[in-house]
């Protein structure tokens, strides 16, 4: 009897009421960042509109495949922290996704800079929740920009700071004569078709591709601080001849001719220099400059400049060209297929020229401070002399082979 007590007292499943609580307001609540499309399905059709829907600092803007007759301008104050990326995938209705769309801007990039309003902040409290002290808050983010084409470049504004990653500045092939005004597809100055960093700029560009069609490919004004890092640099070229009469119409399939390999170029090419620093203290890690008349033109002082584990060929003139008391630092590069030298440095420049192959000759002029110049290789034989003909032999070590050719080690099996 006593166990039929007990189990009489303990309570069924179930049985006991819950307390009702009363659905919470979400109205006062923040939301969270948001993605705007542009093109495509999406009913907004230009940046300007979608720029117009920001919210937050970590918002995001995808342009959809597809060319925009019209160019885009940011600021990077105001829009500090949004990523406006390109998307890279399409859609096929026989193939399904595929990635060979584009996000193409017909107009230039432009980067600016406004000066952020100044807010009242109120006094924060010596401590936080868990009794630690509080500290300062997290920088913005930068603005961010990715995976697209601006067939006219881009310019970045004084004291701007972007991240520009992925991105095509110009066309593969010329698509007009270069200063020709009123041509279609000419080039003016409000539509560069070549990359400009204004002084104080500090915009990060990483694995981009620029194409120069005018004067130069890269212009850094003085006191621009611009970074480039793993970026190929080269001159637009002119467009391939159509096929031959004779050839259209048959249903043989017209194999190309392979490509030639790099040599150094017959004539001058479309687009001046390649980098071309004013008195800036930009920096180039890892990249690729070739198919131009110069490499590379550093007039004035550039302190700070650096040119780091680069690549320069296929150059009609002069690689590097340092004039008017350059004193650019230049380590760890390859220069070869040059037309004259692979180096000049000129009067009063004292660069600081280290560990670099130079498959060419090299010239040091008379008025030059040659102390910053040491453990240089001269590839094929390459020499090194002043303007009055003597060799200068300090720095620069002369052998027959070319260093830039790694060739493969042979795998050794053991028996």
């Amino acid at each position: 009897m006593a166990d039929e007590d007990e189990r009489d007292e303990i309570p069924e499943m179930g049985e006991e009421e819950e307390a009702w609580e009363e659905p919470a307001e979400v109205d006062g609540l923040p939301d969270g960042n948001t993605t705007t499309f542009v093109g495509g399905f999406s009913p907004v059709t230009s940046v300007a509109e979608a720029l117009t829907r920001l919210k937050h600092r970590d918002d995001q803007i995808v342009v959809l495949p597809g060319t925009y007759e019209t160019g885009v301008k940011l600021d990077a104050t105001a829009h500090a922290g949004l990523r406006f990326l390109g998307s890279a995938v399409g859609y096929n209705a026989a193939e399904g996704p595929t990635t060979s769309a584009a996000v193409v801007f017909k107009g230039p990039l432009e980067i600016e800079y406004s000066i952020p309003e100044q807010k009242r902040e109120e006094p924060a409290a010596d401590d936080d929740d868990d009794g630690k002290p509080k500290g300062p808050g997290e920088p913005p983010r930068p603005l961010t920009i990715g995976h697209m084409t601006f067939l006219k470049g881009v310019v970045t504004k004084e004291l701007a700071h972007a991240r520009v990653h992925n991105v095509v500045f110009g066309e593969r092939y010329v698509t007009a004569t270069p200063g020709t005004p009123g041509a279609p597809g000419a080039a003016t100055e409000e539509e560069p078709t070549w990359v400009q960093c204004r002084g104080l700029s500090t915009t990060v560009f990483e694995d981009c591709h620029v194409y120069g069609q005018r004067n130069s490919a890269v212009y850094c004004y003085p006191h621009s601080r611009v970074v480039f890092n793993g970026c190929v640099i080269e001159a637009a070229q002119r467009p391939p001849p159509p096929p031959p009469p004779e050839a259209r119409g048959k249903k043989k399939k017209i194999v190309r001719p392979p490509t030639p390999p790099p040599a150094v170029p017959a004539e001058a090419s479309e687009c001046e220099v390649g980098v071309h620093c004013d008195d800036a203290s930009a920096k180039f890690t890892g990249c690729t400059i070739r198919g131009f008349d110069i490499g590379a033109c550093l007039n004035d002082v550039c302190k700070g400049t650096t040119f780091e584990r680069c690549t320069v060929s296929e150059i009609y003139t002069v690689g590097f060209l340092l004039s008017n008391g350059a004193s650019a630092a230049i380590r760890k590069n390859v220069v070869k297929l040059c037309g004259r030298e692979t180096v000049v440095v000129g009067e009063r420049c004292h660069p600081t020229l280290r560990d670099n192959i130079l498959v060419g000759n090299a010239r040091v002029a008379r008025g030059a401070v040659a102390t910053g110049i040491c453990d240089n290789v001269l590839g094929l034989g390459g020499q090194a002399w002043n303007e009055e003909g003597q060799f200068v032999l300090k720095g620069f070590r002369t052998v027959d082979n070319d260093p830039s050719i790694v060739k493969p080690k042979k795998v050794v099996e053991d028996e």
